[in-house]
């Protein structure tokens, strides 16, 4: 099945996109386009869920499908927030810091569309100024997702950047100033998640020892540490799927994705 994501106002496509199937829990990107390509899969009564950073997350059956194939989803509602972005901030902390890589990094073979990192900060309505990320260095065109805490369920909750903040780079060691984005953490607890992009650009293949078939992989690959060997107590990390629920990783594991916040 091919279809077009679009703007339900401006009617412009929505580039890389995310288009997943509910039963399956598999998927796809749109292209750059908004362009997707997709089967549908066994269930013969699945439903599309498409999603997108600053776009309202839509569900289409796949029994009752737009006749023209173009999908439309709404831009988000900005709504103006009592936290108020300062400009004489007086410090700054780094968050879940780390000195290197390691050894051991994480991808998605298509099944996992974000892992987000819990980090807190030393008070509440702090400003996220910067963000560090250890990663392979293959080139990779990724997104950076900023969340806060959902209180009851202690996962990722609401989007604190409607804004799409995309990055491209084949360095190992990635610095991103997000200080135009004048994101404000409402509380301490907050996440910042990898979301890949399942485009050709940042699609490889893993030669599987003693066998003949290849794995399908997709850039970045994050690396992480095990905390009972670092012998630190780091926050948890999560992992979102195609059903768009977020699930625990490995209790022993943290991303080395690193915050400054300003206060």
């Amino acid at each position: 099945y091919k279809g077009t994501v679009i703007n339900s106002t401006t009617r412009k496509p929505v580039a890389y996109a995310t288009v997943g199937l509910l039963k399956e829990n598999a998927g796809i990107n749109a292209n750059e386009d908004g362009v997707f390509s997709l089967s549908l899969g066994k269930y013969v009564t699945d439903t599309l869920i498409i999603s997108c950073a600053g776009y309202e997350t839509k569900k289409f059956p796949i029994d009752n499908l737009p006749p023209d194939s173009r999908f439309e989803i709404p831009a988000k509602q900005i709504v103006l927030s009592n936290l108020v972005v300062r400009s004489n901030y007086k410090h700054s902390s780094i968050l879940n810091d780390y000195e290197n890589c390691g050894l051991n990094s994480y991808t998605s073979t298509g099944s996992v569309t974000q892992i987000a990192q819990h980090l807190q900060s030393p008070v509440a309505n702090a400003m996220l100024s910067e963000i560090y990320i250890c990663k392979r260095s293959d080139n990779s065109l990724f997104r950076i997702r900023v969340y806060d805490m959902d209180s009851a369920s202690g996962k990722p909750g609401h989007d604190l950047a409607d804004t799409i903040i995309e990055v491209n780079s084949g360095k190992r060691h990635v610095q991103v100033n997000l200080e135009k984005y004048n994101i404000v953490i409402p509380g301490k607890d907050f996440f910042v998640g990898i979301e890949w992009i399942y485009v050709p650009i940042n699609k490889f293949r893993t030669k599987i020892k003693g066998q003949k078939n290849y794995l399908i992989q997709y850039s970045p690959l994050i690396f992480f540490k095990n905390k009972r060997i670092e012998n630190e107590n780091r926050l948890e990390a999560w992992q979102l799927d195609y059903r768009r629920k977020w699930l625990r990783t490995s209790n022993d594991w943290f991303f080395l994705i690193s915050a400054k916040v300003k206060y």
